[in-house]
């Protein structure tokens, strides 16, 4: 007959008291009948050799044989009687009919056709699943839905790995280092979990390709402490690391993620604080950098970075995603990508870059702002970087907002696009070099576009295109500057100097630069520049700097044009040159042309010794101005041909209005001229038309001024 274990009311047998019942009594009997008068043998063990003489006392709640708790046996296959006092007598417990029990070894046991389990009894069924190494692997599982396959707890547990498995403690006191790494190293290829804790590690941890290291809600922080080593270096491709809190000790050349020469590696969703390091990856392909948050990290003047994407020509970082970040730490540079001429197709977009206090909330006074780069692009030497740069918030970059920079071609191609660029340029601690101020700042020069940007409270330029090299017809640059909108700028709205050539810079909105709003100034007077094209721009401006300054006077083979703009002055008083609405040095066209409350309108700036019949300002309308056009200075002969002129005190000085017809020039004016260079068919139409007054005067003979005839009187 099976033995049945005799089981208390409670896992301990209590006391009307609620105490653990102490020298109490126990009487086992026959189901339904007083156990005091129809006791049954009860035993100790389950094989029923050890009878247990009754009453059975307790000692500490429990039945005790010999002063130590046990359990007890009856040979019954239903139910017994039990009746239960306290040392005083008193009643505490008793059944009848009761049925608490355990099935004993020696009850039979049949698996199921679909049982894991192997044992012949009851126990040793138990036995199994209870077992704390292999007893989850005698349990099944299966997925709801269709189709889906049978497998045991202890494989569907096993497809990931949780870090406290292997001891990680997690109470930011105890060094995790060696546990955690246990979990990746078994976890590998799988997911390794790290539950919600602080976790304190003290040398780089190494992360098996194909692995997913994942926290929920960066609700686990894990803390290097050792200055100089990485939190987590990816060992091999395809692995991720997703939703950790990662905090470093901000010194050293650390990264709290660092990735070399693997393919696939990805970090989402982390919060990364105190490193100079945050982000680095260095020759590695198809990278995916998305929805992280850096902050506190500082600078050490080179190239700290809370985001670093770095190749070279021997290892080349190629497709790059660096996507809806928050890079707010006084590093050198928040978002830092193509270092080292070696990183291709890069995606920057809806980043928000901006230096902010160690807390990551409160921007950085400018005393206190080491920052030299908002995002950078194509830095020491990077030839064609092939990047977008777009819908990204650069803000309180003392450097530029966005640079890109390549040093030989062909060196791009870059495209900016819907980028809020503002505040940038103001440094005190960095730069010391002017030059480099901006909104955004090209100094490489490949098929680059710069559209659609929002610029405003920037120093020095908003715009600055620095290209080192001049035209090649191959590799060369031929940058478009459109549809943008520029305001506030404390010095140029949009700069193009060094080398520029083929530049288009059209329908751009400009605002209140306190100087040049749009500024075409080369450097180190180059020959191979030029072939640019101004068009289309609305500029209003309280400057007397002007609002289109353009110096091609070392343009002397590849024609400018200056045409179809909308500028608004505020000062036609001021008499400097520059307080003109266009300004003009060498062979540039400016035609169509709206210009109003300037002291000049338009000025070309030069000298002029002969006839000039390619020299061109047409269709222009000037209003509120002193002087319309200013043609030049010199003895050389210049039409301005259709333009409309209203309140304006003088329309024109230095050349003459008019018109030129079958390459000869007919001009308007008072008599015959007697300075200027002129050829024969030049025609001289009288100003003020009256009785017995010539008509106008035919140039007879070529010369300076030439011979001159009467048409005739009036």
């Amino acid at each position: 007959m099976p033995a049945l274990s005799i089981q208390p009311t409670y896992p301990i047998l209590t006391d009307i008291d609620g105490q653990p019942l102490e020298n109490g009594f126990v009487w086992v009997g026959a189901a339904n009948l007083d156990p005091q008068a129809n006791p049954i043998t009860a035993y100790w063990d389950a094989a029923l050799t050890q009878v247990a003489k009754q009453p059975v006392r307790t000692r500490g709640g429990y039945p005790a044989n010999n002063g130590t708790p046990g359990r007890l046996y009856v040979n019954v296959s239903t139910s017994y009687s039990i009746r239960v006092q306290n040392k005083n007598g008193s009643l505490v417990y008793s059944a009848p009919t009761a049925t608490e029990r355990q099935i004993a070894g020696n009850v039979s046991y049949t698996p199921g056709a679909n049982s894991l389990l192997t044992a012949t009894t009851v126990q040793a069924a138990l036995d199994q699943v209870s077992d704390d190494e292999d007893g989850s692997s005698y349990v099944g599982f299966l997925q709801a839905g269709t189709g889906a396959v049978a497998t045991t707890v202890q494989a569907k547990l096993r497809e990931s790995v949780s870090v406290k498995d292997f001891g990680a403690v997690g109470d930011g006191a105890a060094d995790d280092t060696v546990a955690i790494q246990a979990a990746l190293t078994a976890g590998a290829g799988k997911g390794v979990f790290f539950p919600a804790g602080s976790y304190s590690i003290s040398a780089d941890l190494s992360v098996p390709a194909g692995t997913y290291v994942y926290a929920h809600g960066s609700s686990a922080t894990v803390t290097q402490s050792t200055a100089g080593e990485n939190a987590f270096t990816f060992a091999g491709d395809n692995v991720t690391i997703d939703g950790l809190f990662i905090v470093g000790p901000n010194s050293g050349l650390g990264s709290a993620v660092r990735a070399d020469a693997v393919a696939n590696p990805t970090v989402v969703n982390c919060k990364i604080r105190n490193w100079l390091y945050g982000i680095q990856v260095r020759g590695c392909q198809n990278t995916e950098i998305k929805a992280n948050r850096l902050w506190g990290g500082t600078y050490n003047a080179t190239s700290s970075s809370d985001i670093i994407v770095f190749g070279s020509s021997a290892a080349e970082s190629n497709r790059t995603i660096i996507s809806g970040n928050f890079c707010l730490s006084n590093t050198d540079n928040g978002i830092n990508v193509d270092t080292n001429s070696g990183d291709r197709h890069t995606i920057i977009s809806e980043n928000i870059v901006s230096t902010c206090d160690d807390n990551g909330v409160a921007e950085r006074s400018d005393a206190d702002n080491y920052r030299r780069n908002g995002i950078i692009v194509g830095y020491n030497g990077n030839a064609n970087s092939r990047a977008v740069i777009s819908n990204n918030i650069v803000r309180n970059a003392p450097y530029s907002g966005i640079y890109t920079q390549g040093a030989v071609l062909p060196a791009g191609d870059v495209v900016i696009s819907g980028n809020l660029v503002s505040r940038c340029g103001w440094g005190t601690k960095y730069p010391s070099d002017a030059s480099i101020r901006a909104g955004i700042l090209i100094a490489s020069g490949g098929q680059d576009s710069i559209t659609g940007n929002t610029l405003v409270d920037c120093s020095t330029a908003a715009i600055k295109y620095a290209p080192d090299f001049g035209r090649d017809l191959t590799n060369g640059h031929r940058p478009v500057i459109s549809g943008n909108m520029v305001s506030r700028t404390t010095g140029i709205g949009i700069f193009l100097t060094n080398r520029p050539f083929g530049v288009q810079v059209c329908a751009n909105r400009i605002i209140n630069s306190t100087t040049e709003s749009i500024y075409f100034q080369p450097s180190n007077n180059p020959s191979d520049i030029g072939n640019v094209l101004i068009d289309g721009n609305h500029i209003d401006t309280t400057s007397t700097s002007g609002g289109i300054v353009f110096d091609a006077v070392y343009s002397t083979t590849y024609t400018n044009k200056i045409s179809n703009n909308k500028i608004l002055g505020a000062d036609k008083v001021t008499t400097g040159v520059f307080n003109s609405g266009v300004y003009a040095r060498g062979d540039v066209k400016v035609s169509g042309n709206n210009i109003q409350t300037f002291y000049r309108g338009i000025i070309f700036d030069e000298s002029d010794s002969v006839l000039n019949t390619s020299w061109t300002c047409n269709g222009n309308f000037l209003e509120n101005c002193e002087i319309g056009i200013s043609g030049g200075q010199g003895t050389g002969t210049r039409v301005a041909q259709g333009n409309q002129f209203h309140s304006v005190t003088t329309r024109v000085t230095g050349c003459y209005e008019g018109a030129i017809v079958s390459a000869r020039l007919h001009v308007v004016g008072a008599a015959a001229p007697t300075t200027g260079a002129w050829g024969q068919g030049d025609y001289m139409k009288q100003a003020t038309p009256s009785f017995g007054q010539p008509k106008g005067w035919y140039c007879t003979v070529t010369g300076s001024p030439g011979t001159w005839v009467s048409e005739g009187t009036l």
